[in-house]
């Protein structure tokens, strides 16, 4: 395949989705409200990739041992504007396992993701031992 996605992330234990990351400066919609040339770009180029993973599974998984069976695609580009929220559902509709996040999107789950890790007791997490 030309070219290559950015990252694979295991998101249960041997299965993949894919990661591709753009620019934070990239506008997500114009001011006419349509999907601005990077985020549809950015959308032709994941849905590449899926098709490159759905059809060479087998020789995929041969190769390198990972496991990425209809993986989700996931497009971090731009930054959260508040009037484009309800936009960006709607256009996210029409989209089959292709979710797009913002920049700010990603710094609220690493963020969330602390908080979930600080309320866990040492013990609890798996493999700790003392």
């Amino acid at each position: 395949m030309k070219g290559r996605n950015d990252f694979l992330i295991e998101i249960e234990p041997g299965y993949y989705d894919i990661i591709e990351l753009k620019k934070p400066e990239h506008p997500l919609f114009t001011k006419n409200k349509t999907m601005a040339n990077e985020l549809k770009n950015a959308i032709s180029q994941m849905a590449r990739y899926m098709d490159y993973y759905s059809k060479h599974y087998l020789s995929h998984k041969e190769q390198t041992g990972l496991d990425v069976l209809y993986p989700k695609g996931i497009i971090v580009i731009g930054r959260r504007k508040e009037n484009e929220k309800e936009l960006l559902k709607a256009h996210e509709i029409i989209f089959h396992r292709i979710e797009i996040w913002t920049y700010d999107d990603v710094l609220d789950r690493a963020k969330q993701t602390v908080k979930n890790i600080k309320k866990r007791k040492i013990s609890d997490i798996k493999g700790y031992k003392k």
